[in-house]
């Protein structure tokens, strides 16, 4: 596997208003290469940001069976293969889907701090959290959300995996992995329809 590269985007400049009032666009300034994940270190990295800190999270293999984290400022100072690895992000617990997030723990009674819940590795038709601390795995909360949604009343979990998956919580829909939520109206214009 190749390497990843972590990109910055300059924000678009702003319109220039010429004197018989019209507008003229400036063009857009290509990405620029900030940062490389190497494969040694991670596959399929995301960001999220965590406590003021943009942090870098990925897996050794496809399995997803260790996950690993680091610093985004770590990956800027030197060589990234030998950026050190996090063992904690302390009360917090990392949301790793389509997208991800990070929130405090201490609202969650089913998912420990220092937790990453892997949205969309589903073992035993269960949400799984993976620990930093130890490399377990267990569940991140109670119910099936491979046949059909979990009954309601419906979890902060999982509304924060559904929070991951923007086909879903655009719909208003929770997250199940068997569910293809589709746009009943005006379809041709919806974006993931």
């Amino acid at each position: 596997m190749a390497a990843c590269s972590i990109l910055r985007l300059e924000p678009p400049p702003p319109l220039e208003v010429e004197d018989d009032g019209s507008s003229s666009s400036s063009s857009l300034q290509p990405p620029q290469v900030i940062a490389t994940v190497p494969s040694k270190l991670m596959i399929l990295p995301q960001l999220v940001e965590c406590d003021s800190e943009i942090l870098v999270v990925g897996s050794i293999d496809m399995s997803r069976s260790r996950l690993v984290v680091v610093r985004l400022a770590d990956l800027l100072l030197g060589e990234p293969a030998a950026a050190p690895l996090m063992t904690s992000i302390g009360d917090n617990c990392l949301f790793f889907g389509m997208c991800s997030l990070a929130v405090s723990s201490k609202g969650l009674p089913s998912v420990s701090g220092n937790s990453i819940v892997l949205c969309d590795s589903i073992e035993g038709d269960r949400l799984m959290q993976y620990s930093l601390s130890n490399g377990a795995l267990s569940p991140a909360c109670d119910g099936d959300i491979v046949e059909s949604p979990p009954p309601s009343p419906h979890s902060i979990v999982h509304h924060l995996v559904t929070c991951c998956y923007r086909y879903f919580w655009n719909k208003g829909l929770i997250y199940c992995s068997r569910t293809k939520p589709t746009w009943g109206k005006k379809r041709k214009w919806r974006l993931g329809a």
